[in-house]
């Protein structure tokens, strides 16, 4: 019993340190940067913030702290309310720790789920990444263009993360969120670690609390599943004593489960409504353009004008060029400038005059190499142009 109350104390603790690690980062940052090079001998430079990978360095050391520090930290804390002897104490914080993992999983399934529904996490597909050859896609690209290609699957996908975050919020329908949510999560896992998607950690420890979750419904599963018995009633944990203390309990419950779901909800629709609002009007050139001349020696591939200040170039070596853009459609005059990181080289620039022809553009360079230029609609891609066809006689595979 008492390693029982230690494992429940340790992953408590544990789960405190993860959820709230950014409270903690003023004591641990010292601890962290000290080990990285004196304990793990790391001997490149990084930083806390990880430039949006979650699967970063400092999340590493991070967690192996979070989960020393807990294990030390689970002794003493079992030993002292050991000593207590209120017989609840164990399951008064065996439900406080389900309640914890409830909300944390709820929060983070409404967000990401929602986030699906909106497309935010999974916008539709640019030109930037149609004009890229395949082969050159990352495994991480290769995903989310699979889930960019398919707004109604990414949708039913945040879907099956809402539902399920939904029903953890009710205290009767646990069971079935946590079902859902175990499955959802081993999917999204499996998915960061076979596509190095760099939120490994965050998803490992969703699909563990979804897990722990799952352990504490183990016997009503068990004797509905498999032992084909009733399920008796969930019981509450914890009373307060009096009628009026609980219909109140329940009162405010009930107001923090709407707020945050219908908080999330509306953050979302309002932020989606005022993405639509501004991306209501494409920038000027908006599109691809595919060079024509067969002899081509102007040295380039195509253009791609996506959004209101971005650009690329594709050269004939392969090579590939991000460019921030100005475009004066009265002067009929483009400026490209190369985004670059390294403050050491001076950044490529393009200079072309244009003019619309019946079939794109036909850009002069300063050199006044003509370069006529084809525009492509995503409907002349074939991943985005093929349609979805109830009637196949063939596999339609390329």
């Amino acid at each position: 019993m008492l390693l029982k109350k230690y494992l429940l104390h340790f992953l408590f603790i544990y789960f405190i340190f993860h959820l709230f690690s950014f409270l903690f980062a003023l004591v641990l940052n010292p601890l962290v940067f000290w080990s990285a090079k004196n304990l793990f001998h790391i001997g490149y430079a990084f930083e806390a913030s990880g430039s949006g990978s979650g699967d970063n360095t400092y999340a590493y050391i991070t967690t192996f702290w979070n989960l020393c520090l807990s294990l030390i930290l689970a002794l003493p804390v079992t030993m002292q309310l050991s000593q207590l002897r209120h017989k609840n104490t164990y399951n008064t914080i065996r439900y406080l720790f389900q309640v914890t993992l409830r909300l944390y999983l709820a929060f983070y399934m409404l967000v990401y789920g929602f986030s699906k529904v909106f497309p935010f996490q999974f916008p539709p597909i640019l030109y930037f990444r149609l004009a890229q050859p395949y082969g050159e896609s990352s495994p991480m690209g290769l995903a989310w263009t699979f889930m960019q290609f398919s707004p109604y699957y990414t949708a039913f996908a945040g879907l099956a993360e809402v539902i399920g975050g939904l029903l953890l919020l009710n205290r009767k329908t646990i069971t079935l969120g946590t079902v859902i949510l175990t499955g959802v999560l081993t999917n999204i896992v499996m998915m960061n670690l076979c596509y190095d998607i760099p939120v490994k950690i965050s998803s490992i420890h969703m699909l563990l609390a979804a897990l722990i979750l799952l352990y504490y419904e183990r016997i009503r599963l068990i004797r509905f599943f498999i032992l084909d018995k009733a399920v008796p009633q969930k019981e509450h944990t914890i009373y307060l004593g009096d009628a009026r203390s609980e219909k109140v309990l329940h009162y405010i419950k009930t107001g923090f489960k709407l707020l945050l779901a219908v908080g999330i909800f509306s953050a979302f629709l309002i932020a989606y409504l005022k993405m639509h609002h501004q991306n209501s009007g494409n920038p000027p050139l908006y599109g691809f353009y595919e060079v024509t001349d067969s002899k081509n020696n102007s040295g380039y591939l195509h253009f791609v004008f996506e959004t209101r200040d971005g650009a690329a170039i594709r050269y004939t070596n392969n090579r590939e060029v991000k460019f921030t853009s100005t475009i004066d459609t009265v002067a009929k005059y483009i400026v490209l400038r190369e985004i670059t990181d390294n403050d050491k080289t001076v950044p490529k620039a393009e200079y072309f005059r244009y003019e619309k022809t019946k079939y794109g553009l036909l850009f002069k360079t300063a050199d006044s190499v003509k370069i006529p230029l084809k525009h492509k609609t995503k409907a002349d891609f074939l991943l985005t142009g093929r349609g979805f066809h109830w009637i196949n006689e063939e596999p339609f595979n390329r």
